[in-house]
């Protein structure tokens, strides 16, 4: 019998929920290493590119529809989703994770992160023959893809809401077929902090001096800075890959606050902050512990409007990724 499959992926932006979840063949192999070509297919690079311009397009107006911003193009994160699309492609795997158990948030890190990054991950295949790819029919499954995520409803609706999520500026597209299965993974990020350096890798015993500037200081002002830990990822297989159809933060974090002024403190402890923030440039700095010892741990700005109230219409601004020994 000729089956034809199609999976949605969840991302998770600040809520989460379960996609459709489909059993996947048992397989415990750990990942090769990274593809050095994309499978394209039978199509060129610039044909390729056509394609993305058209998703990226639709992208654009349904946000339009809502009365949303368009999103730029964000070529670094089509590298990153062009890169999973293809690992995802040769090891049989459905959703957000590899083989390694690396999780979009940790791909993004290990790319050398900055922006705050949200997925939505789609696959596709067909028992039958090969297919023979065409342009518009490539573009008609991508758009089926959107029409399934538009269509989901709450509380299960986390790629419709990343697609309509107002503070996200920029999107890059991952694709890569082969005879019979496509991947095709949206990586959105939102572009409005400027980090100076951050090292991929740091000892237990260093300090991280954690810098960087809010680009347009007058809308938007850095509320908190957030770090997280978690032990490093532990190979998967296939069937599990398959059964995590949604991915969040680590729920050990640490919370670094805005020093305040002379002769004020935070109620909750009677300090006075952890990092100093300029709110006419912008700029900031903090410095970052490795509080529970060696472990991977997670960097990210809680950005807010300049002008809402403390703790409202806050949304994540960066992504960093260390690993500490």
């Amino acid at each position: 019998m000729i089956t034809r499959l199609m999976v949605l992926a969840l991302c998770a932006m600040s809520a989460f929920g379960m996609a459709a979840c489909l059993a996947a063949p048992e397989d415990a192999d750990i990942a090769a290493p990274e593809p050095t070509e994309i499978p394209r297919g039978p199509f060129t690079e610039e044909e390729v590119s056509e394609i993305r311009q058209a998703a990226l397009e639709r992208i654009n107006f349904d946000r339009d529809v809502e009365g949303l911003p368009p999103l730029e193009w964000d070529e670094d994160a089509a590298e990153v989703g062009d890169l999973f699309c293809a690992v995802s492609l040769r090891d049989g795997t459905v959703g957000h994770y590899t083989l390694e158990g690396l999780s979009p948030l940790d791909r993004w890190g290990l790319y050398g992160g900055g922006p705050y990054v949200a997925e939505n991950a789609c696959a596709w295949a067909w028992s039958g023959p090969n297919v023979s790819w065409t342009r518009r029919g490539v573009l008609h499954l991508l758009d089926e893809f959107q029409d399934l995520m538009l269509a989901e409803r709450p509380p299960n609706d986390g790629h419709r809401r990343t697609i309509l999520d107002p503070h996200l500026t920029h999107v890059g597209i991952g694709l890569a077929l082969s005879g019979n299965q496509l991947r095709y993974v949206q990586e959105y990020t939102a572009r409005y902090v400027e980090l100076d350096e951050v090292p991929l890798e740091s000892t237990s015993r260093e300090q991280l001096a954690y810098s960087g500037r809010v680009l347009d200081p007058s809308r938007y002002r850095l509320d908190y800075i957030l770090v997280y830990h978690k032990d490093p990822p532990e190979p998967l297989t296939v069937a599990e890959c398959a059964a995590r159809m949604s991915y969040e933060l680590p729920s050990d974090h640490r919370v670094l606050r805005p020093v305040i002024g002379e002769g004020m403190y935070y109620q909750s402890d009677g300090g006075r902050g952890e990092f100093t923030y300029d709110p006419d440039t912008g700029d900031f700095e903090a410095t970052v512990r490795w509080y529970n010892g060696s472990g991977w741990y997670g960097i990210l700005c809680l950005l807010a409007p300049t002008h809402a109230g403390r703790g409202q219409g806050q949304f994540s601004g960066t992504w960093s990724l260390v690993q500490v020994s």
